[in-house]
């Protein structure tokens, strides 16, 4: 009988069969085992929301840089054109 430490770093010790036959578990080993997974499916949905909201803002944030730059871009060449104005968000 081998020992595995189930999913790597779950700190949960489950006996296994060297041949494959089956695992074993000792007293609440199944229950660490379920808590484990429900720790790091909650954690997985709060990395989602959190990616989501930094992308969402990441995006706001390169479309505001991007008019800036055409605005700036076409005062340089002196072109101030009511685009260019609304471009910059001077103008709605």
């Amino acid at each position: 009988m081998g020992a595995l430490n189930y999913s790597y770093s779950s700190g949960v010790v489950i006996d296994v069969c060297p041949r494959g036959d089956g695992l074993w578990f000792d007293h609440r080993e199944l229950e660490k085992i379920q808590a484990f997974h429900e720790h790091w499916n909650a954690k997985v949905a709060e990395d989602i929301d959190q990616i989501r909201n930094l992308l969402a803002s990441e995006d706001a944030l390169s479309k505001s840089q991007a008019k800036q730059r055409m605005a700036e871009s076409a005062s340089r060449f002196g072109i101030i054109t009511r685009a260019g104005m609304w471009l910059a968000g001077h103008l709605d």
